[in-house]
């Protein structure tokens, strides 16, 4: 039978073993994993500056040296890049929505604003669709993403409630402020950075708060018995139990209340409860690279129409028709080749030589290996689900990758119409509905201890 002097004891070891559990194990397991989202968001910007810089570089070769006009068309192009991230991950439209609205749109052509409501709209399953509402309402998009523990945490280790002071949010928000006031890739990283490692450390600040909160309580290992002798329903106690098998009974219970808060959490804290998408660099590059030229050829106005020339002549003058195009950033001028051939890079014109038709050949191929790749239809009405999901694929990566025929330059009426259907309304490769993260398996809390990872002052 257990002794006073021991039970003394084993209370003050249980509220230290619980409070090491959730200030080491559990605070050092919630870092590492927002961590892995603040890698990958950070991947996300670099790919959104490696494809900004490749648009506006190639754009700038083609203009006229003229430093007023350069500075405008970065300014712009910021704008677009910030769009253009924003189209495909939600964190990123919580921090800049604000901008966006009041400042990027309105610099904007209406017709870029309609694309990204439209695809916004359109992502029953993004990320943020389901977690992120309205940017004034701080603190539940703060709870919802990041984690909140309410004030409170049930039943840990004790029948009753551990109570915690409330968040100072204030300088998290001064933090997350500061990201849209950027006016540059550099800036905006940095700045983005800085804002979601301190919303990181709020969460991660009550974790610890809570650790702090049961080593600070005279009582709580006494309540962690009392718990746990109601929990045997009498056959577990002083009188009638060693003091070792208390331990470790209420070791596993203790455990198993941690396990159990913690499937919560990952329940209702998005990066807490799931693992980022895994998307190759070179993927995410192109595909946003492909989304700013296509706003910025909604934004530029690209087109082309006939007007009428007065030309002079023997008999006098006479009216003809020559082609107009337009263009905010190359006037009148045709379209420079060397944007034509990056479209067709991306097969949103047809290929000019023979690497862009090799290299469509090749996807295709891959596509068709893949497709041989898959099992085989055991029914008729497996073959027919499966070549629907074929030709449905199909007819997605022709509205994304549409070849627009064209002649020796990008130089009609009906090329410019076909561009600007496809760049308003062809579905973008990444998007916030099909950037897909995967729910997150939790390790048992007896695993992660097992492995050694997390030690007092990490």
């Amino acid at each position: 039978m257990a002794k006073d002097y021991e039970i003394e004891a084993l209370a003050m070891d249980l509220k230290s073993f619980a409070a090491h559990m959730i200030g080491v194990q559990v605070a050092g397991e919630f870092w590492d994993q927002l961590d892995e989202w603040r890698e990958h968001i950070m991947q996300l910007v670099d790919a959104q500056e490696f494809a900004t810089k490749a648009h506006v570089d190639l754009i700038n070769q083609e203009l006229t040296k003229i430093a007023q006009k350069e500075a405008e068309d970065r300014a712009e192009s910021f704008g677009l890049a910030m769009l253009a991230l924003s189209l495909v991950t939600g964190p990123l439209i919580s921090y800049v929505a604000g901008r966006i609205e009041h400042v990027i749109y309105p610099r904007l052509a209406p017709v870029v604003k309609e694309r990204s409501i439209r695809i916004r709209g359109a992502s029953k399953k993004g990320l943020w669709q389901q977690k992120v509402i309205r940017e004034d309402h701080f603190n539940e998009v703060h709870a919802k993403v990041f984690g909140d523990l309410t004030g409170q945490v049930v039943g840990l280790g004790i029948n009753g409630i551990t109570k915690l002071a409330t968040p100072d949010f204030g300088p998290t928000k001064t933090a997350r402020a500061m990201v849209p006031m950027s006016d540059n890739m550099a800036s905006f990283k940095r700045r983005l950075g800085e804002a979601f490692v301190a919303q990181a450390k709020l969460t991660r600040g009550a974790i610890l708060a809570l650790s702090g909160s049961i080593a600070n309580n005279p009582n709580w290992g006494f309540e962690c018995l009392e718990k746990l002798y109601k929990q045997y329903q009498g056959h577990v106690g002083p009188e009638r139990s060693e003091k070792a098998t208390l331990q470790n009974l209420a070791y596993q219970m203790i455990r198993q209340d941690i396990d159990r808060v913690r499937r919560q959490w990952a329940n209702d804290w998005f990066f807490y409860g799931n693992n980022p998408p895994v998307i190759f660099e070179a993927d995410l590059r192109e595909a946003m690279e492909i989304e700013q030229w296509s706003l910025w050829i909604l934004n530029d106005g690209l087109g082309m129409d006939w007007v009428k020339h007065r030309i002079a002549g023997k008999a006098g003058y006479f009216e003809t028709k020559v082609r107009k195009y337009q263009s905010k950033t190359f006037g009148d001028r045709l379209i420079p080749e060397a944007i034509v051939r990056r479209l067709a890079d991306f097969e949103i014109l047809e290929a000019r030589n023979f690497t862009q038709s090799w290299e469509k050949t090749k996807r295709k191929v891959e596509r068709n290996n893949k497709r041989e790749a898959e099992p085989k239809p055991r029914s008729e009405a497996e073959r027919k689900l499966r070549d629907e999901r074929w030709k449905k694929e199909d007819a997605e990566l022709l509205k994304q990758r549409p070849s627009i025929s064209i002649g020796n330059s990008l130089d009609s009426k009906q090329e410019y119409e076909a561009l600007q259907i496809w760049a308003k309304d062809h579905p973008p490769q990444l998007s916030e509905g099909n950037l897909m993260f995967t729910k997150r398996h939790l390790l048992p809390i007896d695993e992660i201890v097992r492995s050694g990872k997390y030690r007092m002052g990490d």
